[in-house]
């Protein structure tokens, strides 16, 4: 898919990739646990976080609907809905990143494959083991093409799956499919209630006629600015996949086949829809109830902050760096944007800019700015040579072109780590002769900053005026090749980091480390290694598990350590260890300014909903318990109970529902009302509906069919979900996880039971 993006947007994002930011510190959480492996500690802080997610939605807490706010962290490309992971309030660094990557590295390595540039959603149902077991085999083990996906929803001709290169699904039918079966295990098939009965009046407005969005709908966020093809990914999307941000809009953002229809067209007659905005409190309204301002928020801040959400990821990937599992795949995935080794060979015609406009794939986009941050040291002493000492020249004059990884707004054939060492001029006969020429320029650089003119406070400034000042009127050498990333920046930003005291050149010795490895040929044939290996391959997420780990194996991550001497090794000292590399300091404070405006737009958005998710003061965990040591092992269980005391919405009813409903096999927990598919779904077009089971309870809430409760009292039930009438609440919930896959190159954890109990101690029930 060809997202449109801002260009200079994108930028940023890549260039921001070392944004810096530190978790904030945990309570005594951990020292309860202190017993566990690292690696279960991992497990368990990943599992935990979606955990929140997932129990954040209920009615009786922040009622959100689950699913959308899964794919904004989870799936946040395919989607649009970046929402930033790293970010500050009220001078508190706020990272969720580590979280999130010890969930996807360790229990769901199938997500990063799926969060591609494609359309596909997430649902509570991957994540919440309601089906039986072989609605998820397609993921941890995916057919010839190597792309998983769930059969939950079709194409009007009967496909399925999606993220495929022709023959996807497009989101018609959800969950009415034959193939598709409710687990026989009765704590898994009741946690049903995860898609539909979630989020603000959910319940009620499905008995009035609303399922949520039309099949091959986007969200209704201002994010998407296309929508799916049946031959280029498909889509999920449709029902409850959207909830929030439909109900926020009044319709998606972008459909296919349904582009002038949204939420009113779904109702009961007589109910009056009106949809939400900024100017409202994000309230939206039916039958006089302002209902899903929580909801609407959360979304549209993801939407909005699509492309600074992309900022504080790699921000968060950045400061994830570890030596354990988890912390070096965050590692190895930002070596491959950093150092390109794995790359789509596929390049987009050249093009001027065109504005809101990026060819070619998000990977290669990224890859390319931030290979450019690299490059653009070699380009500036190539085009500013008479600026620089006259020392320089002779090696500044036998540089061969520099790389251009990018073209204006297009990735190019040179985004590979092999233009810095071996694919062009004086390299191809001896590689990293280039590169050796710029470590020396760097070291001739920095032999003049040490000269005595350049040491005193005004020489310290004008060595900074000579070669980095960004300026209106002749400009310096590096702020006139950087000058599409300082437009980015806050006005200022740019001269506050480089006119401190040796900014500049402790900036140029940070970088030359890159330049200096790959003139060596130890790390040269490891480069090279990596890329002969998997020359097939895309991008890392493409990777499977076990190929992950030899791609840090090849490059210096063995037995829960860095090699010495190894590419992974320096990268990772480069960032932790500021003894061993000068230039740290400025290169964290340098990429933390651009963080600014992403701090800004989450600050509503975290302070009414998210800090209720993030802060460990609402979250008390205990009773851990692991039944294995290893996160591949099939049948793998954990298990924790988790109390909750934060926000909530008081005014629902929900955590009083001590009736029971019985789901059975038979049931389609997304709830898909089959007359607003009629154009598609009837007697004539047999090649869809021989594959579905239109016998299944669908479009019909359980608990009222089984007179459990009263169609009067759903939007009690429900409530209404508007952030400024939550209090405190006390609620406990006791959660288990299991390993189903018996695939050990990727796991597949999935919740397989959720029991909620109120501040009394007693179990309450959904109503599906």
């Amino acid at each position: 898919m060809k997202k449109l993006l801002s260009f200079l947007g994108t930028t940023i994002f890549v260039a921001s990739s070392a944004l810096t930011v530190v978790s904030c510190v945990h309570n005594n959480q951990e020292d309860k646990n202190n017993d566990l492996t690292p690696l279960q500690t991992e497990m368990l802080d990943g599992a935990n976080f979606i955990s929140r997610l997932i129990i954040g939605g209920r009615h009786e807490n922040l009622n959100y609907n689950v699913n959308e706010v899964l794919s904004m962290y989870l799936t946040p490309q395919s989607t649009a809905m970046q929402i930033p992971v790293a970010y500050k309030y009220n001078d508190q660094k706020i990272n969720l990143g580590s979280k999130i990557s010890n969930y996807k590295n360790l229990l769901a390595p199938w997500v990063k494959g799926f969060d591609e540039d494609g359309y596909a959603g997430m649902f509570a149902s991957y994540v919440m083991g309601m089906y039986d077991d072989s609605f998820y085999q397609k993921m941890f083990n995916p057919g010839s093409d190597g792309k998983g996906y769930f059969e939950d929803t079709f194409s009007k001709g009967g496909n399925v799956g999606y993220n495929k290169k022709k023959d996807n699904a497009m989101g018609y039918a959800a969950g009415l499919g034959k193939n598709a079966k409710l687990s026989d295990d009765e704590d898994r098939r009741n946690l049903a209630w995860g898609i539909q009965d979630t989020g603000a009046l959910s319940n009620y407005l499905l008995h009035n006629g609303f399922d949520g969005a039309y099949p091959t709908n986007t969200n209704g966020t201002e994010g998407p600015k296309s929508s799916a093809n049946e031959n280029n990914k498909g889509t999920n999307g449709s029902g409850y996949a959207w909830y929030n941000s439909i109900l926020y809009a009044g319709n998606a953002s972008q459909s296919r086949d349904y582009k002038d229809q949204g939420v009113q067209n779904k109702l009961n007659k007589g109910l009056i829809f009106t949809k939400a905005n900024e100017n409202t409190d994000f309230k939206s309204m039916v039958h006089g109830l302002k209902f899903n301002s929580t909801g609407a928020l959360i979304t549209a801040t993801a939407g909005k902050l699509n492309l600074k959400g992309k900022i504080s990821l790699m921000a968060s990937l950045l400061e994830n760096f570890s030596s354990t599992k988890s912390g070096a795949l965050n590692l190895a995935e930002f070596s491959n944007f950093l150092l390109p080794m794995i790359v789509d060979p596929n390049f987009p015609p050249i093009i001027g800019p065109i504005p809101g406009f990026i060819p070619g794939t998000t990977f290669q986009t990224m890859q390319g700015i931030t290979f450019s941050l690299i490059t653009k040291i070699w380009e500036t002493f190539k085009k500013h040579r008479n600026e620089f000492p006259e020392s320089t020249w002779s090696k500044i004059d036998a540089l061969d072109k520099a790389p251009e990884p990018v073209n204006g707004v297009s990735p190019t054939k040179e985004l590979n780590i092999q233009y810095l060492f071996n694919k062009q001029g004086r390299d191809i006969d001896n590689p990293g002769t280039n590169a050796k020429d710029i470590v020396d320029i760097i070291n001739l650089l920095d032999q003049e900053s040490k000269l005595d003119k350049n040491t005193t406070p005004e020489g310290k400034k004008k060595f900074y005026q000579k070669y980095f000042e960004d300026r209106k009127t002749n400009n310096t050498p590096f702020a006139t090749v950087y000058q599409n990333i300082i437009s980015q920046m806050a006005s200022g930003d740019w001269n506050s980091v480089l006119e401190q005291p040796d900014a500049g050149i402790n900036l140029l010795n940070y970088a030359k480390q890159i330049y200096k490895a790959v003139s060596q040929k130890p790390y040269q044939d490891q480069l090279l290694a990596v890329i002969k290996k998997f020359e097939k391959k895309k991008y890392f997420r493409e990777l499977s598990s076990s190929e992950q780990s030899d791609f840090l194996e090849m490059l210096g991550y063995k037995g829960d350590k860095y090699v010495d001497d190894s590419v992974l090794k320096g990268l990772y000292e480069g960032v932790k260890n500021e003894s061993v590399v000068p230039g740290k300091k400025e290169f964290k404070e340098f990429f933390s300014k651009f963080g600014n405006s992403t701090s800004e737009g989450m600050k509503k958005a975290h302070e009414k909903v998210i800090s209720n998710l993030y802060d460990n003061d609402f979250w008390n965990m205990t009773e851990v318990k692991f039944e294995s040591t290893s996160n591949t092992q099939k049948g793998a269980k954990m298990h924790y109970t988790l109390n909750y005391t934060g926000k909530g919405d008081t005014k629902s009813t929900a955590n009083k529902q001590f009736k029971k409903v019985n789901v059975d096999q038979n049931f389609n927990p997304y709830q898909t009302i089959v007359k607003h598919q009629k154009d598609v779904i009837n007697e004539t077009n047999t090649a869809l509906t021989d594959k579905l089971d239109l016998t299944k309870k669908s479009g019909k809430v359980l608990g009222v069919e089984q007179n459990v409760i009263d169609a009067k009292d759903l939007h009690n039930y429900d409530g209404l979900g508007n952030f400024d009438t939550y209090e405190k609440v006390n609620h406990t919930y006791k959660i288990s996880w299991e390993n189903i896959s018996d695939n050990p190159d990727n796991p597949y954890w999935v919740i397989t039971s959720i029991k909620s109990f109120n501040q009394e101690g007693k179990e309450f029930f959904n109503i599906y």
